[in-house]
């Protein structure tokens, strides 16, 4: 695609991407219809409120899958949401520093996604991924949901080994914590939303995430992600932070 490469600054770190972005036509509308969605699903605490609005779930949601129709990029936007909010949540109730609690935790919302129906001691966490799972099940097929339930679950295997580094005080290495990062943020799965918002379910579709098996496509992906989370090293988990102090040390522009 030609056109002027985008050049977007995080805290002094310049990321050059050499193409002209894509954006759905219902950016703002997704945008907005999510923030509601969370407000009604008890998923907007007073600490995270403002968050959310700088965070732009739905202009998120409306750059990765620009050729969604306005239903489907909805429910992505809302999965986006979820995953900040299950982060965020877990953080402030103290469970994303215990990897007992938080395996009891993604065991329920494993069942949720199996199809178990929520319940009223259920968190408000597992009712709005449930609403996920509803919606998502009127567009997808019975294989394409195992799939993604399956991406969920090593994308949680993912989140307790970062709980379990966080409760040993242990940072791991630049290559570990790479090697790891498509997992723990959650990029299968959300790779998995592509089809839905091509309108196809695509049986090759492991053929398609190869090029980012390589050390190229973690790097990317781990080191967007990293710049979008970690603005500060105060701020940082210790996990984070190696990715922080890897790229500061080295003035690297992240292609």
């Amino acid at each position: 695609m030609k056109g002027d490469p985008s050049v977007d600054r995080v805290d002094g770190a310049q990321i050059v991407y050499p193409f002209t972005g894509a954006i759905s036509p219902y950016a703002g509308d997704v945008d907005q219809a999510t923030l509601i969605w969370a407000e009604a699903s008890g998923l907007l605490t007073d600490g995270l409120r403002q968050k959310s609005q700088r965070l732009q779930y739905g202009v998120l949601a409306a750059r990765a899958y620009p050729q969604a129709d306005r239903d489907t990029l909805q429910i992505a936007a809302d999965w986006i949401a979820w995953l900040f909010f299950m982060d965020d949540q877990c953080d402030e109730a103290g469970i994303g520093r215990d990897p007992q609690r938080l395996a009891a935790l993604h065991e329920r919302f494993l069942a949720v996604l199996e199809g178990d129906p929520p319940d009223s001691g259920d968190w408000n966490l597992t009712r709005a991924l449930a609403d996920i799972r509803r919606r998502l099940a009127a567009r997808a097929t019975d294989d394409w949901l195992r799939r993604f339930g399956e991406h969920v679950r090593l994308y949680f295997t993912a989140n307790r080994w970062e709980a379990a580094n966080r409760y040993q005080s242990i940072v791991p290495n630049v290559a570990t914590y790479c090697a790891a990062r498509l997992f723990s943020g959650a990029v299968y799965a959300c790779f998995d939303l592509i089809e839905l918002a091509a309108g196809s379910i695509f049986p090759f579709m492991h053929v398609i995430m190869l090029p980012f098996n390589n050390s190229s496509g973690r790097q990317t992906i781990s080191f967007a992600g990293a710049m979008i989370c970690c603005r500060t090293p105060k701020r940082c988990s210790t996990v984070m932070c190696t990715i922080w102090y890897w790229l500061s040390g080295r003035n690297i522009n992240v292609r």
